[in-house]
């Protein structure tokens, strides 16, 4: 949690040096939203991202190989973690790495650089979980996209809390791997069925 609070505080520091205290906007969106708008579209499409992600990863947990090994590594990995860890971890990862690579170094390093850094950022350790990293990439561009197009920070950290918690969630409460089959207890047989 440390790592999630330390991010959003260098965000939020470098984007004041940098001379744009409200790191929740983008400073040059690609849109060109009202400003009243602009916090509304991108919580819509945050929301519309998330839900299509969320979709998307349980479809390929039950389709793809691939994807429950995956799905199974993490829950390994993970063990039992109670519902407000999940929660808690959801806030502070979605929150701050938000505020760090769209907020902050987004409009500095721009879309295509933050997005491949926040890919790399999340290259797994063990060869299993790679296909996680290509994933985080590409929910880098997805989250750069609609934060440079809105000029809002809400909706990507809306959709980031909201697929973690949710795919954390079904992680730990969700083995996709079938069931042993039960072994047949034996059966007390009457004197009479013997003969």
């Amino acid at each position: 949690m440390a790592v999630y609070v330390t991010l959003t505080a260098i965000g939020v520091g470098w984007a004041a040096f940098v001379g744009r205290p409200l790191v929740l906007v983008h400073p040059e969106p690609w849109l060109g939203l009202d400003p009243l708008w602009r916090h509304g579209a991108s919580l819509a499409g945050g929301a519309a991202l998330a839900l299509s992600t969320i979709g998307l990863t349980r479809w390929w947990v039950k389709r793809f190989a691939w994807a429950e090994r995956l799905h199974v590594s993490f829950r390994e990995l993970l063990g039992g973690l109670d519902r407000r860890t999940v929660i808690a971890i959801a806030l502070a990862s979605g929150i701050g790495e938000e505020i760090f690579f769209r907020g902050a170094l987004q409009p500095s390093l721009g879309f295509v650089a933050t997005s491949i850094l926040f890919g790399l950022v999340h290259v797994a350790p063990r060869r299993d979980l790679w296909p996680w990293t290509v994933w985080a990439m590409a929910m880098g561009f997805a989250l750069g996209a609609l934060h440079g197009a809105t000029g809002s920070l809400l909706g990507p950290i809306l959709a980031h809390v909201w697929i973690n918690a949710a795919n954390l969630g079904f992680i730990v409460d969700h083995d996709p791997r079938p069931e042993p089959p039960a072994l047949d207890a034996p059966r007390l047989v009457h004197r009479s069925e013997r003969r």
